[in-house]
């Protein structure tokens, strides 16, 4: 819901801290999936099949449409 807080902000701040807890979030993510390989450890589950779509749709429109564009996934 971040993403979307923040492309429609109509506040530059709004936008800032919006955005900020869109990457904060993605740091927390890449923390956790660089010592496991699921979010929860060794297990798959829901929230990993939660997870692939958001992270698909990030670059080609979170990214741009949203203005998510402090870093690329791939930059992770």
């Amino acid at each position: 819901n971040g993403v979307y807080k923040a492309g429609f902000a109509t506040d530059q701040t709004v936008y800032e801290e919006e955005a900020g807890h869109v990457f904060d979030a993605l740091e927390k993510l890449d923390s956790i999936l660089a010592d496991n390989k699921f979010l929860l450890g060794d297990k798959f589950t829901t929230s990993d099949i939660r997870l692939f779509p958001t992270l698909i749709r990030f670059e080609h429109v979170y990214y741009g449409h949203f203005k998510c564009n402090i870093k690329h996934l791939t930059d992770f």
